[in-house]
C-alpha cells in the first residue's frame, strides 16, 4: 500500500500548533520557516537602534561633498559675488599675541570698527564674550564703546554676538549684557526702528556614530532666569537679518516652538512636530521638541564649499583673498588704508579665530577645519540653496 504524499495528507488545522504531532516533512519545514522568522526578527530588531539608513546616505553625500571642495579651491576665489567675508586671526597673529585665553578686546574694537566703515550687511562675532578681561580692563571698555556707538548712533549694520549654553541648560551671561537691554529699550520706546545687536548660538550638529560635523544647527533650547527661551543658530539669524524681513519672523517662530500655537498664514504649521521657517532661498524645518529631526540629513546638511585654508592659501601661495577675506594683521598694520575697503560692502562679515591652537577645531567630511569656517560654510550653504534634489523626505519641506 503506498504512503499518502504530503499534499494528499489531510492536516487538521489545530496539528499546525502542534508541530510534533505534523509529518516528518512539514514538521523540518515548519522548523526552518520559523528559524527563519527568528534570525530576521532578531535583525530587524538590531537595525531599529542603528542609523545605518543615515549611514550609507552619509557615504554617498560626504563623497560629493569632497568632490565639491576639491572644485571650490580652484573657483571660490573667484567668487567676487559672495555674501560672506572672513577677516581671520591667522595662526600667526595668534602666535604673536601671545595665544591668549582671551582674544584681546581692543583689538576686537578694532576689527568690528572697520568692518562697520566698510559698510557691512553684518557683522558676525565668532569670539565669546562671556568672561572680563581682568589682563587688560581698558580693552573691554574699548570694545562697549565701539558696540555702544552701534546701538546710539543707529548704524544700519548689525552685529551677531555669540552666546553659549552651560551643561545645566542655563544661557551663559556676556559683559555687553548692559547694552544689549539698552539696544532693547531702544526699539521698544520707538527711538529707533530696530535693534543693532544681536544673538546666537555659534553651534553645529555632529553624527552621533563618527563625531563627524555634516549639519548646521537651527537653534537650541536654554534657560534664562529661569523661563525657556529658544537661541537661534548663528546661520538662522545672519539670512534672517540680511534678508531684511524674516528676522522679526524668528521672534513669532520663537513663540510657536515655546507654546506649539500657530504661526498664521505665512508660514506652514505641523502642530505635532514641526515650524516649517522660510529663509530667503530655502524652507527649514524646525522642530517643536528638541533641535534636529531625521529630515536634517537632507534640509541642514552643509556643503563645504568655502575652502578650509583661506589663510593659509594667502600666506604660504600669495593668492591674492581680498574678494573674500582678510587676516586681522592687514587690517590693524598701521597701512591699512590701501586695504580693498569696498569688497566689504553690504555683505556679511564673519570674525573670527582659525588658529588650532585656539581650540576650536572640529572634525568634518573634509578634515579637521577652525569653527568659524564651518559656520561660514553654514552660512554660504543656506545663501546658495545648497540642498539634495528629488528625494521623498525633501518633497515635504519645500
Amino acid at each position: 500500500m503506498k504512503s499518502k504524499s504530503i499534499a494528499e495528507q489531510k492536516i487538521k488545522w489545530f496539528e499546525w500548533f502542534l508541530p510534533w504531532r505534523l509529518p516528518h516533512k512539514l514538521r523540518t519545514h515548519f522548523i526552518i520557516n520559523l528559524v527563519i522568522g527568528i534570525v530576521i526578527a532578531l535583525v530587524f530588531h538590531v537595525m531599529e537602534s542603528k542609523n545605518w539608513g543615515e549611514g550609507i546616505t552619509n557615504i554617498g553625500f560626504d563623497l560629493m561633498v569632497r568632490y565639491e571642495n576639491k572644485l571650490a579651491h580652484t573657483n571660490y576665489f573667484e567668487d567676487t559675488n559672495s555674501t560672506l567675508f572672513f577677516i581671520d586671526i591667522t595662526k600667526h597673529t595668534f602666535k604673536e599675541w601671545g595665544e591668549p585665553y582671551i582674544t584681546p578686546r581692543s583689538r576686537i574694537a578694532r576689527l568690528i570698527n572697520f568692518a562697520v566703515k566698510c559698510k557691512a550687511n553684518v557683522v558676525i562675532l565668532d569670539i565669546l564674550l562671556e568672561k572680563a578681561d581682568c589682563y587688560d580692563p581698558n580693552g573691554d571698555k574699548e570694545l562697549k564703546s565701539v558696540i555702544h556707538n552701534l546701538v546710539t548712533e543707529n548704524i544700519p549694520t548689525k552685529i551677531i554676538i555669540p552666546l553659549r549654553i552651560d551643561s545645566d541648560g542655563v544661557i551663559n551671561k556676556t559683559i555687553i549684557d548692559d547694552l544689549i537691554a539698552e539696544d532693547t529699550k531702544l526699539v521698544k520706546d520707538k527711538k529707533k526702528k530696530a535693534r543693532t545687536i544681536y544673538t546666537a548660538v555659534p553651534t553645529v550638529t555632529a553624527t552621533p556614530d563618527d563625531l563627524v560635523v555634516r549639519y548646521w544647527s537651527v537653534y537650541q533650547m536654554g534657560t534664562e532666569n529661569g523661563l525657556k527661551k529658544i537661541v537661534w543658530s548663528i546661520p538662522m539669524v545672519a539670512c534672517s537679518l540680511f534678508s531684511k524681513g524674516s528676522i522679526d519672523d524668528l521672534e513669532r517662530a520663537a513663540s510657536s516652538i515655546l507654546s506649539n500655537k500657530s504661526l498664521g498664514t505665512n508660514h506652514e504649521v505641523d502642530k505635532e512636530l514641526v515650524v516649517n521657517f522660510s529663509l530667503p532661498a530655502k524652507t527649514v524645518m524646525i522642530p517643536r521638541v528638541g533641535s534636529s529631526t531625521h529630515d536634517e540629513i537632507y534640509t541642514q546638511r552643509i556643503r563645504y564649499k568655502v575652502p578650509r585654508d583661506l589663510s593659509e592659501k594667502f600666506v604660504v601661495n600669495k593668492i591674492d583673498l581680498g574678494t573674500i577675506l582678510l587676516t586681522a594683521d592687514q587690517i590693524l598694520a598701521p597701512q591699512n588704508d590701501v586695504l580693498p575697503v569696498k569688497n566689504l560692502d553690504n555683505r556679511i562679515v564673519l570674525i573670527g579665530v582659525s588658529s588650532p591652537d585656539a581650540r576650536d577645531m572640529h572634525q568634518t567630511v573634509i578634515g579637521q577645519i577652525p569653527g568659524m569656517y564651518i559656520l561660514g560654510n553654514s552660512i554660504n550653504t543656506d545663501f546658495r540653496d545648497d540642498k539634495p534634489d528629488n528625494t521623498e523626505l525633501m518633497a515635504k519641506t519645500t
